[in-house]
């Protein structure tokens, strides 16, 4: 009856906050952080439940086996360790206070990384091969997406897109349609002309005979190895004389893949031939049928390229390349805003990142606040005091404060994964905190480490720690990142709770501070 009236009243307190907390999140405008308030929130309500009502009458029922409360007090090393503390509050708080202090002073430098990248795992292939294709060009892989409602517009939207400063170029139908073509229709008279008398064979559906092929491949390395050393001797070029090393090797690599395995180089030298000649035929069949008689016409596109740029009721699109890397925040944010100048409606990946990245963040920072909101309305109505509510949230900011310090020594940002963070410490940190004013409620003077109060909340932030630990050996960077906030905010938060607020409960003592008359009576009659 009293683990009812004293501990159950807390954890029923706890469970109802922390489900307030995650059910404020239905308050944010991103669709992903409200189903995952409303998801947690209930699921946190729906474990109430068995525990207040199936855990008592199992505990009741094995009641003869649990250990002496009692002799555990007397004989705990927990309490003589606690008095460490206890016995030098003002010292503690002071430790606090520095503590807090340089934790203020480093936050500063926390950064957010808005970087998608960043949360991929670490040498993935597509993301150094993407990496190492912005570094050796001058422009983004991604582009954004402009649409304009005619060819006129089209032309007059491509040189105010072109004119921005962070556009590095556009692509569209725009310059076939517009531009003189008189000297191209020249040049692709010429063309055609000499293509005229030539005839590709039909495609030789036999085999590649690797032995004749290995003998002109030999006969080529030598060639190679001649014209390699007359260039060193003669004309000194360093670079031509790498490049033909280069193909030397390729020749000598290839002879050796072919002497592995015969059977299978043949099927692919093969299957090669016939696509690089199938794909000389059409790309000759393509030229001459070109028409030289005039300017291109919007029937003349290809259709590949028609369907790609040209919609069915007359829509252009422009595709915008940014200049530098917009997975970068200054540059996506530059070019957006640039962009949007001239196009309101723009879209495409780098707006779609922008506002993806932007919203999660505003979205769990408003859910932080509302937690912050719903938690203290919680405890206020559990203990009816606002110094109560103001002693709650003491674990909680401190907690929070040392966790971003070192965030920032460890250099670990935050980013649209673990952003999460901000409500769930501010979660478990009240509900430490629950925990150990109603101890004091039951007991002025009480050693929480000796009793099953500060047991309970040490197991239960170990746990916790642990179990968010484990995603540190995550190879997406992003839930390793969670996991690392996640197990250094529940241990500030725990440490926070567990010295400085008993510190500050005893600290207050001495003044005649004390939990509610109304608590204390609750309890007389619950031992009556």
């Amino acid at each position: 009856r009293r683990a009812l009236v004293f501990a159950g009243t807390g954890i029923f307190t706890s469970g109802f906050t922390t489900a307030g907390a995650f059910l404020a999140m239905l308050l944010t405008d991103f669709k992903g952080v409200r189903e995952m308030g409303l998801i947690s929130g209930v699921g946190l309500l729906v474990c109430i439940v068995p525990m207040m009502t199936l855990l008592p009458l199992m505990l009741a029922r094995g009641g003869k086996e649990l250990p002496d409360e009692s002799a555990r007090r007397r004989y705990s090393r927990r309490a003589a360790i606690e008095q460490v503390w206890l016995k030098r509050p003002r010292s503690v708080i002071v430790c606090g206070t520095v503590l807090t202090l340089l934790a203020l002073a480093q936050i500063p430098r926390l950064k957010f990384d808005y970087n998608l990248l960043h949360l991929q795992t670490e040498g993935l292939q597509a993301v150094d091969l993407g990496e190492k294709l912005m570094q050796s060009g001058s422009q983004s892989l991604l582009s954004a997406v402009v649409i304009a409602e005619s060819l006129p517009q089209a032309v007059e939207m491509e040189g105010k897109i072109k004119a921005l400063p962070s556009v590095a170029s556009v692509s569209s139908m725009v310059k076939f349609l517009t531009e003189d073509q008189t000297n191209k229709l020249t040049t692709l008279r010429e063309i055609k002309t000499h293509l005229g008398g030539i005839r590709i064979p039909p495609t030789d559906t036999n085999p590649v005979d690797t032995a004749k092929l290995d003998r002109s491949l030999t006969s080529l390395g030598l060639v190679l190895g001649f014209a390699i050393g007359k260039i060193k001797s003669e004309r000194g070029e360093e670079k031509l004389v790498m490049e033909l090393n280069a193909l030397r090797d390729a020749v000598g690599h290839l002879q050796r893949s072919m002497e592995e395995n015969p059977a299978r180089a043949a099927a692919g030298m093969t299957a090669l031939q016939r696509g690089l000649l199938g794909d000389l035929q059409e790309t000759l069949a393509l030229i001459r049928e070109q028409d030289a008689s005039g300017p291109l016409t919007l029937p003349d596109i290809p259709v590949f390229l028609r369907e790609r740029f040209i919609s069915r009721t007359g829509k252009f699109l422009l595709q915008v390349y940014p200049r530098g890397d917009v997975w970068q925040r200054p540059v996506q944010k530059q070019f957006i805003e640039e962009l949007r100048t001239v196009a309101p409606d723009v879209t495409g990946s780098p707006v779609q990142i922008y506002e993806y990245t932007s919203m999660v963040k505003e979205s769990f920072q408003k859910a932080g606040g509302y937690a912050a909101a719903v938690i203290a309305l919680m405890v206020l109505l559990h203990f009816r005091r606002l110094g109560s509510v103001l002693l709650a949230f003491v674990p909680v900011v401190l907690g929070f404060v040392w966790m971003l310090g070192l965030m920032t020594v460890l250099r670990i940002p935050f980013n649209p994964v673990n952003i999460m963070s901000l409500t769930l410490v501010i979660g478990i940190g009240v509900t430490n905190s629950i925990h150990i004013l109603n101890r004091f409620a039951e007991d002025p003077h009480p050693s929480i480490m000796a009793t099953s109060t500060g047991k309970a909340v040490l197991v239960s932030a170990l746990n916790t720690i642990a179990g968010f630990g484990s995603l540190l050996v995550a190879k997406h960077q992003g839930i390793s990142s969670l996991g690392a906030v996640m197990a250094i905010g529940t241990g500030t938060c725990m440490l926070a709770s567990l010295t400085v607020l008993p510190a500050i409960l005893h600290f207050l003592n001495k003044f005649g501070w004390s939990m509610t008359e109304k608590r204390k009576r609750r309890g007389a009659e619950s031992a009556r």
